[in-house]
């Protein structure tokens, strides 16, 4: 699997992926918690050779659901045993959430927004890894 971080993704690509979706999910799970409703967030930074189209830009929008299905080898060849990691971790954690919404995750190690948790899927040899808000959120504005 190919990884790469926010940092060395194409700079065009890395602000109109936070300006379209990450900073605006920021400021959407902070309306939501400020009305009460336990939120969660996640980056996927994943860079899969059989799944991102040559010469990528790294991960882009939905380029986690063909982990989240169970799919992703059915693209352009075989996955790799760290990318089939990545898949069953991301399967698990939407268990864990469709069985409890409010507590499943935590228990996953996975903290709630309020609380400042959130995970990153696919960028580090740790198939995830539990980070702050800010640490993916920090390039948003607000």
């Amino acid at each position: 699997m190919r990884r790469s971080s926010r940092q060395e993704q194409q700079p065009l690509f890395l602000f109109a992926g936070n300006l379209t979706f990450l900073c605006t999910a920021a400021t959407t799970s902070s309306l939501c918690e400020a009305q009460g409703l336990t939120t969660f967030r996640y980056g996927y930074d994943g860079d899969s050779g059989n799944i991102s189209p040559a010469n990528s830009s790294g991960a882009y929008h939905a380029s986690e659901l063909p982990l989240l299905l169970g799919t992703a080898g059915l693209f352009h060849g075989r996955s790799t045993a760290y990318e089939d990691a990545v898949s069953i971790n991301l399967q698990d954690l939407w268990l864990d959430f469709a069985r409890d919404p409010q507590q499943g995750l935590q228990g996953a190690g996975w903290e709630s927004f309020e609380a400042g948790g959130a995970v990153l899927l696919g960028d580090s040899d740790m198939p995830l890894k539990a980070i702050t808000a800010q640490d993916l959120d920090g390039s948003c504005p607000l």
